[in-house]
């Protein structure tokens, strides 16, 4: 059912979600270090994005905390793409709206978590970042517009 509204918000939620993938996350500054001649030397900053962790210096990609939040962001881009096509159960789909938000929920705070650890010397906070919340309205109102579509089900069942 393509013409429903809520189809246009979870192809939305998706499309931000993979796209995501390619866009950095976080900024991580490197303390401040102080050489033996006394003169500050700026340590290396590193771009997080979803997957891994460059660092534009030496140009080295780097696994670790980032690998979860891929899984988490392919997962519910999976699952909102599969919910388009779930129409004909809208308890069904409302429910996978909630997983998905609960999903992001978890994503954000483990990259908050990511910036309190990695991020010593400071985080400043980039454009990806921005996609998971912009990602979690839509799943809202896709929920609102399911929960809408069922409520005037029932109440067409209601007056048979």
């Amino acid at each position: 059912m393509w013409q429903r509204k809520q189809t246009i918000y979870l192809l939305l939620a998706t499309s931000l979600l993979i796209a995501l993938q390619a866009l950095p996350v976080l900024l991580l500054k490197a303390p401040v270090e102080i050489s033996s001649d006394a003169t500050g030397m700026q340590g290396m900053s590193r771009e997080v994005y979803c997957a891994l962790i460059y660092n534009p210096n030496t140009h080295n990609y780097t696994f670790g905390w980032m690998t979860s939040l891929a899984i988490i962001s392919i997962a519910v881009a999976l699952i909102s793409f599969v919910t388009i096509f779930d129409y004909k159960h809208r308890k069904r789909q409302m429910l996978s709206c909630r997983l998905c938000q609960l999903l992001l929920v978890v994503w954000c705070a483990i990259c908050a978590l990511v910036a309190y650890v990695e991020g010593t010397g400071g985080t400043t906070i980039q454009f990806g970042l921005c996609l998971p919340i912009v990602s979690i309205i839509l799943f809202w109102l896709a929920h609102k517009g399911i929960k809408h579509d069922d409520d005037l089900v029932r109440s067409a069942d209601r007056l048979r």
